[in-house]
Formats: structure tokens, sequence, C-alpha cells
């Protein structure tokens, strides 16, 4: 979901949810956690327990004709539905040996609501009379819906179909005998997506297989010790590709209208393998992806006109693509070691001490077609520290913990070293031509060691971290009812950021315009430099109160309210600095620009 930009966007549409860590858990990894969602879990198996032979049979189904209507849907009630199914089977085979499996499907077709901009009434009429640039201006016009809201004349709340299956089976084997236990388990999970459209080809249809195998041995030497030896292996398979309306090109009006066409880095075809063993994991990336191999046309307030007048005119400010092989195997270690325990100090104190070792190793590209320059971060400790005090009966329990919790380069990071010369180009084409941009060009522009964007991996990268801390008060305020006050706090630091580097500045005789822009960069071997870093901090705390009421007139509540507040400095926890995350400049100013008849940079 971090890869492919699906948090951030729940995030922002959902919001965060505060979240107290009662204690920090030295089996697993809590960075980001403290807005909500799970933490990872162990690699060990927990033990399965089957008695007799039992099995369970689930089906529903829901109808929009039996839903109440929901809120943000245009006209009358779109047809949605949802199907899930599935079934569980259990079963002892033999004396010692339990055998689970499990198997599930669920099918949903409904509508996505939302608002965009779209040219106007007025504004869709082509202003060029070459042919071939007029087709493409039409094509792209066509793929606007036309505006229905009455505030502004472009805007448009409309309603787009989207269907989502999902498949599932899983089986658990467990066989014990004397003090040793084996488990193995394996899950298999198909997703296919056909993403909504509320413009033409406006999002990538997704194909998402993932395999999950574990291997679990473990051994009671004692009443109080037990070992676990685990190995694990998953596969997951991404193919994201443009629906089957996109016009090819990725076409950009900046805030004037929305973008026609998924974002310039897709399609992805992408298997991710994790190998991990007890203790360690190794990570292989295979497959393709894209920066703006489907090219990318972008309309600006350009040439003394607003972005539509130069869309309907045919002449866009700028147009981007990349050529060559994008096709790259990426290997990495992702080692962790951890010791930890509980100490029950008395009666009414327990502490909960733990370390966290967590070295990761730099990515090689197994044919050296790309180079990763930073090298092991090898100095990733994380202590942890816990404590419940229970108080009398009627004041309840007081618990705090801190922890410090490493986050990772992603894939996603890391593989951006692809997109760089020799192996691939990446052409900045200032005022081309629609329908012929490369026009101009000759083959020493497209060589080998031609002129490029370029992006550039921090020789220092390293992974961010988190100072994590929370207090929670937890008391029995009436009956049963039971009130929980605390506050959970972080401090994150080497967030990953993007700087653009390398821009145009103005030149003493030169005229700041757009189709100079190229000749105006301080180093003329590149064009746009994109350099990704270590470059943010991101600070987050919240006070929260929960009412929980466990029976009450035959219910029970669970509520909350949270008061918090985060702060960054242009990155959080799920940045990843690729595709339709904003880069930023490294010192942001304000800049007054003269009136001129010509966009400046």
């Amino acid at each position: 979901m971090i890869d492919n930009n699906v948090l951030k966007e729940l995030n922002q549409r959902m919001g965060t949810t505060a979240t107290i860590v009662k204690e920090f858990s030295v089996e697993q990894n809590f960075f980001g956690k403290e807005f909500g969602g799970s933490p990872s879990q162990p690699l060990h198996l927990p033990r399965s327990r089957v008695s007799g032979v039992h099995g369970e049979i689930n089906w529903g189904h829901n109808n929009s004709l039996i839903s109440a209507r929901s809120f943000f849907q245009v006209g009358e009630v779109q047809p949605a539905r949802s199907n899930d199914y599935g079934f569980t089977f259990g079963s002892r085979l033999g004396k010692n040996t339990n055998l689970t499996l499990t198997g599930s499907q669920r099918k949903l077709r409904g509508q996505v609501n939302g608002n965009v901009l779209v040219p106007a009434a007025d504004e869709r009429t082509p202003l060029t009379s070459d042919a071939a640039t007029l087709a493409i201006v039409e094509s792209v016009l066509g793929a606007y819906p036309v505006p229905n809201r009455t505030d502004n004349p472009r805007a448009l709340n409309t309603n787009a179909p989207q269907n989502i299956d999902n498949d599932r089976l899983g089986a658990v084997l467990d066989h014990a005998w004397n003090e040793d236990r084996i488990s193995a388990s394996y899950n298999l999970t198909l997703q296919n997506v056909e993403a909504f459209q509320l413009v033409g080809g406006q999002n990538p249809d997704t194909t998402t297989k993932s395999h999950h195998a574990r291997l679990t041995w473990s051994r009671g030497w004692t009443p109080t010790t037990t070992t676990d030896f685990s190995a694990g292996y998953d596969r997951i398979g991404s193919l994201i590709v443009p629906e089957e309306t996109s016009l090819g090109p990725f076409f950009v009006f900046g805030r004037i209208l929305e973008s026609i066409g998924p974002s310039s880095n897709f399609p992805i075809d992408r298997a991710q393998k994790m190998f991990r063993y007890a203790g360690r994991l190794r990570r292989q990336v295979n497959g393709f992806e894209s920066n703006n191999h489907r090219g990318t046309f972008q309309f600006g307030r350009d040439f003394g006109r607003d972005p539509l007048i130069n869309l309907a005119m045919g002449t866009p400010s700028s147009y981007r693509f990349a050529i060559g092989n994008a096709h790259r195997g990426f290997r990495n270690w992702d080692m962790q070691f951890y010791a930890g325990d509980d100490w029950k100090v008395s009666g009414n104190l327990t502490l909960n001490l733990g370390l966290r070792y967590r070295p990761v190793t730099a990515a090689t590209e197994v044919r050296g077609l790309s180079g990763i320059p930073y090298d092991c971060d090898c100095n990733n400790l994380a202590p942890r520290f816990g404590f419940a005090y229970r108080l009398s009966d009627s004041w309840g329990v007081i618990r705090g913990a801190y922890g410090i919790q490493y986050g990772e380069i992603f894939p996603a990071t890391f593989m951006q070293s692809r997109f760089n010369p020799p192996e691939i180009l990446s052409i900045d084409i200032r005022a081309p031509d629609l329908a012929n941009p490369l026009a101009g060009f000759d083959e020493s522009d497209l060589s080998p060691g031609a002129r490029s964007n370029i992006r550039v991996l921090d020789p220092e990268l390293a992974s961010p971290y988190s100072h994590q801390y929370n207090f929670s008060w937890a008391l029995r305020a009436f009956n049963d009812w039971n009130v929980e006050l605390g506050y959970v706090g972080s401090r994150s630091h080497k967030l990953l950021a993007a700087w653009y580097l390398n821009r145009a500045r103005q030149v003493e005789g030169v005229p700041r315009l757009s189709e100079n822009v190229n000749e105006r960069r301080p180093d003329q071997r590149f064009f746009e430099v994109l350099r990704i870093l270590n470059g943010s901090r991101g600070y987050f705390d919240a006070a929260k109160v929960t009412l929980r009421i466990p029976r009450w007139a035959g219910l029970t509540v669970d509520a909350s309210y949270w008061f918090s507040k985060a702060i960054d400095l242009g990155s959080d926890y799920n940045k990843h600095s690729l595709g339709p995350q904003r880069p930023q400049e490294p010192r942001p100013r304000r800049i007054r620009r003269p009136r001129t008849n010509e966009r400046l940079e």
C-alpha cells in the first residue's frame, strides 16, 4: 500500500487513528504505528489446536437495493453489490497431527464518487488547424465528461464503477511429538482491481498475486525454556497497467484540470521475493518499472496563455519521455536480532525490557546494470522499555512505553537507480510539437552518453527512525465502565525526501522563457536532477480518551476521542519519493514574478 500510494490516500481521505501501544514487543516493529495499523508480525507460527472434525461455510451478500444510499453519490442510487463466501475445515490426522484448510472469495461491484476539474462547456473547441495535432487535442478533450456543478464552471461531481475481486486459499499442518512441534502453513491471495475512471484512463488496473509460506520447529527444553526456529518465503507479484481507455502519454495540466492517464511511473511488472530464516531476511525484487516510458505532456500557463487555451491550440510546455531497458533484479539482506524480557518486580509493578538490532545492507543488481551508492546501515540499535503499575482496585493501572523504531529504505526508493544513463535516457523537451515531439532530434541526442534527467541516491542514505513514547491510565469509572486517558507522541528523523536540483537560473542577457529552460541549467550535462536523501523530520503528539462499556442494555460500546497534531518538513513516515509523491526544492522560497508574455521557470 505504501509503494502504490494507497496508504497515503487512505490517510488523506479517512484520517489516521492515534494509537497508544501498551507494550513495544521486541519481536515486532512499530514504525509509524502511532498513526494506526498493525505492527509487523513475527515469523514463527503459533500452535494450532483442533479437536475432532469441524467445518464452517459462510456467505454474505449486500446490495444497493437493500442498503442505505451513500451520501456522496450523484443522481439515482447507483447499482452496487458485494458477495462474500468461504469455508473453514479442520480435522485431526492421527493422534498428534492437525490440519486446517481455509478458502474465501470476495467480489465487490460498486461506485466511487469524486470531484474533478474538467474543461468548461465553452472550453471544448480545438483551436488548431493542423490535422495531426487536432486529432490529439480532440482525444484529450473527449476524455473529460461535461461539468455539472454550479459553483465552478469546471467542476464535476461524478460516479465511476470499480470492480474488486479477492480470492484466498490457505492450509496449516501441525504435528507434535514428545517436546517437539513442527508447523507449516501456505496462503495464496489473488486480487484483481478494475480501477474507477472519473475521467478517461485516469487510474491503472492492478493484478496482485501473493504467496505466503511458513515452517516452524518448536522445542520445549524445560518448563521455562522454549526455542523456535522458522523459515519463510513470500512472493508478491504486481502488475499495474494503464486502463484500456488510456490515451497512452500522461497529460498534466497543473491544478487547472485533472490529469489524463495514470502517473508516469506506470506500467509496473514486479515480482518481490522475501526469504526469511528465523532471524534474517533476504529480499529479491525483479521486474520492469516505468519513468515516463509512455511519455508525459505538460500544459502550463505559458506563451501568454492559460493551460486550457494551450491544450486547445496543441502547444504543450514540455514533453518528457524515457527510452531504454528498465528491467532489473535487485537483492538485499534485511537482518533482525532481538532479545527481551518481562520482569515482575513486585505484585504491582511489571517492567518490559528489550533490544532490537536491524542492520540493512545496500541492494545490488544481479547484472550490474544499476549501482547503489550507500553502504550497510549497520548501527540500527533499537532499545525499548515499558512498565505497568497497578494502583488500588478503584484507581486502575498506569502504563508507559518508550522505544526506537526503524523504518526502511523501500524497494520503490532504491530501485530508482534504474532510471539513469547509460541504460535509460530520460529526455526533457521544452515547447515541443504535440504531434511530433521528437522533431529536431537526431541519433546523437538519443545515444547512451546523451543528456538526460537523472536520479541520485545520497551516498549517506539510511533507514529512517522514530522515537515513540506513550503514557496511559486505565481505571474503572462506573460499575464495569472503563475509561482510559492517554498520551502518545513520536519524533521521527531521517525521513525520505526528494529534492529538485539543477533548476534553471537567470542568466545575464537571456530572457527567462520556457523554451530556454534547459539552456539555463547550471550543469549542462543533465536536465533535471532528482536527489533522494534523508532530508526530513516529523513530529506527532496526541491526547486520547477512550470509554469502553462491555455490557449495557445488550450493547457493547467502545468510543474514543483524540486531539492530535502532526508536523513534518515535507515528508511523513510512508513517503518513498517516487511517482505521484511530490518532490520539493531544498530551500523553498517565494519568487516575485514580473509581468511577461511568457511563463517563467
